[in-house]
């Protein structure tokens, strides 16, 4: 584009004389309006020191798009440390509970396995084919933590290998032990116990007739209480103390 006017500008005599450059009535500021301007129509004159550049323009017309899409990147990255942080709090668990809940499950595990297998009434019913409900979790804890772990009743595991504290929920692994009605000046003793494996199933060495079976614990619950005038105790094993037996 050639930079001229259509009409012929108004000119000043003195700036001709030293600007014969202006003698052409048609040019805008000398015919170079990137170094020049015209102001008042008459005379071309430098520009300002700093003229518009291409760089300060693009940089004017894009300064909201960049602003906005810094933030948006800033707020994207806030929510993806807080994401990431939230769940590293949630799942710290303390180590002691780990363990237990590792020990619980694979002793349920090894119960479950020996579902449909000959319950026998024996001191000696340790498995690994015939058991009493003492001698399952017996069987269990040796395959489980302790190869050396010795022969117990099930008043003796509740007495001595279980915690102090109840359980409120029956997980998988926790035990329940039964103590039926006593009579006069008897003393209250563990008579039966079962191990929880989930959704409120149990497995129960029954009986000679039953074997070793699933069931549901609420059955065998009213059973306790009602049919035999006794007490129910969900309880937790003593992993620690289990571990050490014969191993020290």
């Amino acid at each position: 584009m050639l930079s001229t006017f259509l009409l012929t500008i108004q000119y000043n005599p003195s700036s001709l004389l030293n600007d014969p450059q202006q003698l052409n009535l048609y040019a805008y500021a000398r015919g170079n309006p990137i170094k020049y301007n015209d102001p008042s129509g008459n005379a071309a004159v430098p520009q300002k020191k700093n003229p518009i550049s291409v760089q300060s323009v693009l940089k004017k017309l894009f300064a909201p798009l960049v602003t906005k899409l810094t933030q948006s990147k800033t707020s994207s990255n806030s929510k993806s440390s807080a994401a990431f942080i939230g769940p590293m709090k949630t799942n710290v668990t303390s180590p002691v509970i780990n363990k237990t809940q590792n020990y619980n499950e694979k002793l349920a595990g090894v119960v479950e396995k020996q579902v449909g297998k000959v319950y026998l009434e024996d001191a000696n019913s340790n498995g690994p084919d015939v058991f009493d409900c003492s001698g399952i979790i017996i069987y269990a804890i040796r395959q489980t933590v302790n190869p050396k772990f010795g022969d117990h009743s099930a008043d003796d595991l509740y007495r001595n290998y279980t915690t102090n504290d109840s359980v409120s929920t029956p997980e998988r692994g926790t035990i329940n032990y039964y103590s039926y009605g006593v009579g006069p000046g008897e003393i209250p003793r563990i008579n039966h116990m079962s191990t929880n494996v989930g959704n409120n199933n149990i497995i129960n060495p029954g009986s000679e007739s039953t074997g070793i079976r699933l069931m549901l614990r609420s059955v065998l619950e009213d059973y306790t209480i009602t049919k035999r005038n006794g007490t129910s105790y969900l309880k937790q094993l003593n992993w620690d103390k289990i571990i050490k037996e014969n191993n020290e």
